[in-house]
């Protein structure tokens, strides 16, 4: 029997077609591009690395590494020499400043090879008393590109390799190098290859660990549900799902699988600015973009917005949108494709257990490594959304829809407003006085602008048009203040008057100097490495390194209390993180007296861990 197509259906508007369709489609897109990404990491990319022998001293292991596994005459492909330094050693650069010498690379090949110049990676500044030097720290790979244009057969590729590796004493060291290319479909190393030439980026030879990588950045997603930051961003979904509790089981999986797509866009997102950032020479970490006073200012205009929808001073008309809410609280399937993107947004000031492994290897890694990781922790963060798409009926266990839905709704406004109260404070630390000012002016010009397009709404004629201009100017106003914050960054020393971060905890700002000072006296050492926009680190603070009994601990063991601000993502605190694994806050790190390696602490601490840290050592 044919049924019949009902009236009502066949007026379905293309705009609501759209807006079931798109979802799915980005998250079929999505799918796919992990689907991609761990068929180039197992699927035998030639881009995976050749390694010699490593040549190793107490001071750094130095490895030669090629981009293929084998080559194409007449396709150039990169070698590297790879160095992973001891915490607090360093090479030099190119132009290695008041001292110092570049490492020598003299390569033997044979005929019809060429070598280019190194190409040179950024360096960071440091100090060796009165003297500034360029170095690499950590790890770096100084890439030099090979081209076989007249090559047959394999590649007998040597290198004699001269460096001079520095900490408080200098120390001349050589090495030689040699690896064998076979003829083949190597050709040119593609962007997956770890010779980015980037500072302080280990590189895994092979992915014999990545699963357990990925299991860890999957467990990190999920718990980072349970983090401060994403409280008002999930409470907001589950009240958009407890909407559905007597819809579909059709509705219910579409709107859990747009949440998802969402996610998973956004971390995709997150993943091309970094590899964008890192090629282009800047250190990048997890919660990186927070470093920006605009960034922190955006954010703030936008949940302020968020949160003046929530408390209903406006609505977003059906014709912009089409469901009459703002793109993150909107019941149709882009208002759970928009929560999940302003749920990473929010999410990266926080860390979780199981992230920190995950991260260090992913924002040192290629960069198809880099997103797969990133999207699996972006799966781990959709996971329990994704389980309603799986089991519909666990919907059914939610409150049926009520009048105390917009009571609720209205509700989950201040949890939004503390967020952009934190925000301020974040300016505070970032750009001042000034610009909390920026930041305050910015604030009023949105809710303005929200007043008079709520007013507009239920206008029509002259006055809805007046309404509605209005609110674009004084977005518009806003948006012209983005200028100013910069010069209010530049004022922020100043503004602050010498009161640090480290001063207002009772601590002393942290320095490598200042940490082998106290190392060499014999003293413990507490390191902590924060910023103000980790939420994590804050709560820690708060909770346990605030504690009384923490600082009497402290006090009875003679033990230094080192802080360090990463607030503006210091290079030298950049380096130091990496050295221990870490791309991201916090660290903290425990020196015992008397010498010894350091115990590095977990990432959420209570009173008890940090005096059992001391205690025991």
């Amino acid at each position: 029997m044919v049924r019949p197509i009902s009236r009502r259906a066949g007026k379905q508007s293309p705009g609501r077609i759209m807006e079931t369709c798109y979802p799915g489609l980005i998250m079929r897109f999505l799918l796919s591009v992990l689907g991609v990404c761990l068929s180039l990491l197992y699927g035998g990319s030639p881009a995976r690395a050749l390694e010699s022998a490593p040549v190793s001293s107490p001071h750094a292991t130095v490895t030669l590494m090629s981009d293929a596994d084998s080559y194409t005459s007449g396709h150039p492909f990169r070698l590297g020499l790879q160095f992973r330094m001891a915490p607090g050693w360093h090479i030099y650069g190119k132009d290695p400043g008041d001292s110092g010498l570049p490492p020598e690379l003299t390569f033997t090949l044979p005929s019809g090879v060429t070598a280019g110049p190194v190409d040179w990676p950024p360096t960071m500044q440091l100090k060796e008393g009165p003297l500034t030097v360029n170095a690499y720290q950590g790890t770096v790979v100084l890439p030099v590109t090979i081209d076989p244009h007249g090559a047959r057969g394999p590649i007998e590729i040597d290198l004699q390799a001269n460096w001079l590796i520095c900490q408080t004493i200098c120390v001349p060291e050589e090495g030689h190098f040699h690896l064998t290319l076979l003829e083949g479909q190597g050709g040119e190393g593609s962007s997956a290859s770890p010779l980015s030439g980037q500072v302080s980026q280990p590189q895994p030879s092979d992915t014999s660990s990545l699963p357990m990588v990925l299991l860890f950045a999957v467990l990190g997603g999920l718990i980072l549900n349970l983090m401060p930051c994403v409280f008002p961003v999930l409470a907001m979904k589950a009240l958009a799902l407890a909407r559905l509790g007597s819809g579909e089981r059709a509705a219910v999986r579409s709107h859990a699988v747009a949440y998802t797509a969402g996610v998973l866009l956004a971390f995709l997102a997150l993943g091309m600015m970094a590899i964008g950032l890192r090629h282009a020479g800047a250190a990048v970490g997890w919660g990186f973009q927070f470093a920006s006073p605009v960034f922190v200012t955006g954010m703030a205009w936008m949940l302020m917005a968020v949160g003046l929808n929530l408390s209903g001073v406006y609505q977003i008309g059906a014709r912009m949108v089409g469901t009459g809410h703002t793109l993150s609280s909107r019941d149709g399937m882009s208002g759970s494709f928009f929560t999940g993107l302003l749920a990473v947004v929010v999410a990266t000031p926080c860390t979780a257990p199981f992230m920190g492994l995950a991260l260090a290897v992913a924002l040192n890694a290629p960069a198809v490594t880099m997103l797969t990781i990133l999207l699996a922790m972006g799966l781990g963060l959709a996971l329990p959304y994704l389980l309603v798409a799986i089991f519909p009926q666990l919907v059914a266990a939610m409150p049926k829809p009520g009048s105390w839905m917009e009571v609720l709704k209205q509700a989950l406004a201040f949890p939004v407003y503390a967020s952009v109260c934190w925000l301020v404070w974040v300016i505070a630390q970032e750009a001042g006085s000034n610009g909390v000012l920026i930041v305050g002016e910015g604030l009023t010009a949105i809710a303005f602008a929200a007043w008079v397009w709520g007013i507009a709404q239920f206008g029509s004629g002259v006055r809805s048009l007046i309404g509605r201009g209005l609110a674009i100017l004084a977005i518009g106003i806003s948006l012209l203040l983005l200028q100013r914050l910069h010069q209010a960054s530049g004022l922020a020393v100043a503004d602050v008057a010498g009161t640090t971060m480290a001063e207002r905890q009772g601590a002393e700002p942290f320095s490598r100097a200042r940490l082998d000072a106290l190392r060499a006296e014999g003293r413990p050492v507490f390191v902590n490495l924060t910023a103000a926009w980790c939420v994590t680190c804050l709560v820690n603070e708060q909770v346990a390194l605030s504690n009384h009994t923490v600082k009497e601990a402290f006090r009875n063991g003679g033990v230094a209390y080192l802080l360090g601000d990463w607030t503006r993502q210091d290079r030298k605190l950049t380096a130091f993180l990496r050295d221990h694994g870490r791309d991201g806050v916090p660290l903290y790190l425990f020196y015992p007296a008397g010498g010894g390696d350091p115990v590095t602490l977990p990432q959420l601490l209570t009173p008890e861990i940090v005096i059992n840290a001391v205690r025991e050592r």
